[in-house]
C-alpha cells in the first residue's frame, strides 16, 4: 500500500526497508541546496525532465512538470522499481488504483519499466503540496501530476526509482 506525506513521514514507516531508507538519503540530498542533484532540478527547464542514474540501480528523475487535467493524465505502473514521487515545489494531485483493476492501454516496455493503462473510472485522489511525497509499489498504478489550482500550474517534483 502507498505511503503518503511529508518527507520524515515516510522515512519513519518506511525504516524497515533498507532500500527505502536509501531512496529517502537520495531524495534528501536531491533537496540539498548546492548538492549536483538540486542544481540540475533547479536548471530544469519547463517540460523536462533529467534522469540521473546512481549506484545501486538506483536514479533520480528531476522534473519541473506542467500539470494537466485528469482526461489527460496517462495511468502507468513499474515492476522492476519503487516510485518516491516528492513534490518539491508546487501543488498537484496524484491518482492512485491497485494495478490488478486496470486494463493495459500500451504492453509493458522491459526497456522502460513501464506499462501504461486506459484511464479507471475510480480511483483514490491524492493530494501533493510542497514537501509531500507518495511512496508507489509495483502493484499500484499511478497518474501524477494532476492539476489542482490553475493559478499553480507547474511543480518542481523529484523521483527517486528504488530498485525491487
Amino acid at each position: 500500500m502507498a505511503i503518503v506525506g511529508s518527507i520524515d513521514h515516510c522515512v519513519r514507516l518506511a525504516a524497515g526497508d533498507p532500500r527505502l531508507r536509501r531512496g529517502f538519503q537520495i531524495l534528501r540530498s536531491a533537496l540539498n541546496t548546492g548538492s549536483s542533484l538540486n542544481q540540475q532540478l533547479n536548471a530544469s527547464s519547463l517540460g523536462g525532465s533529467v534522469r540521473v542514474d546512481l549506484e545501486e540501480g538506483f536514479s533520480a528523475i528531476l522534473q519541473r512538470a506542467s500539470l494537466a487535467d485528469a482526461t489527460v493524465l496517462r495511468w502507468e505502473a513499474h515492476q522492476r522499481f519503487i516510485d518516491i514521487q516528492c513534490v518539491v515545489d508546487g501543488l498537484e494531485w496524484m491518482g492512485l488504483v491497485d494495478v490488478n483493476s486496470l486494463i493495459a492501454s500500451e504492453p509493458y516496455s522491459a526497456e522502460r519499466d513501464i506499462t501504461f493503462f486506459r484511464a479507471p473510472v475510480q480511483f483514490t485522489r491524492l493530494l501533493l503540496p510542497d514537501g509531500q511525497c507518495a511512496v508507489l509499489f509495483p502493484e499500484e498504478a499511478h497518474a501524477p501530476q494532476g492539476l489542482v489550482d490553475a493559478s499553480r500550474s507547474v511543480s518542481l517534483r523529484v523521483v527517486i526509482k528504488v530498485p525491487v
